[in-house]
């Protein structure tokens, strides 16, 4: 049987430069991986504003604003924290410390109080389809 492939993402200034920036994040993808799978290391700021960004990325002429997120997140915060406000209980916002893993269903969007780097595995193309990556300003 023949070995199955090891990705290996690269951290720091190996990683080069970013695929995308938006709204001052910064995405390193990498997408080329067997059964639609992907892995992104992502840098999000201070103040970052989902609602102000990444809704008018996702919202389709037609049909209103997207104000909650649609994908379900499973990752790996490597520093800073992030919060997390929820649909159905938005006055209780979950926090996520560097050093934790997390799996975030639809329906949220985050608090950024502080810088944050992640890590996140997924086969959920909605961030990274051409229609959506290229409405991402570099």
């Amino acid at each position: 049987m023949a070995s199955p492939d090891v990705v290996c993402q690269p951290c720091g200034s190996a990683l080069g430069a970013p695929t995308k920036e938006f709204g001052g994040a910064k995405m390193w993808l990498k997408k080329d991986l067997p059964d639609g799978r992907q892995v992104q290391r992502i840098f999000i700021p201070k103040g970052f504003d989902w609602v102000k960004t990444i809704s008018p990325m996702l919202s389709k002429a037609g049909e209103g604003p997207v104000m909650w997120c649609p994908v379900t997140h499973f990752g790996y915060l490597e520093s800073g924290s992030m919060g997390i406000k929820f649909k159905d209980d938005p006055d209780n916002i979950k926090i996520i410390k560097a050093g934790e893993t997390y799996l975030v269903p639809p329906g949220h969007i985050p608090v950024m109080n502080e810088d944050a780097v992640m890590v996140e595995f997924t086969q959920d193309t909605t961030y990274t389809s051409a229609e959506v990556q290229a409405k991402m300003k570099d």
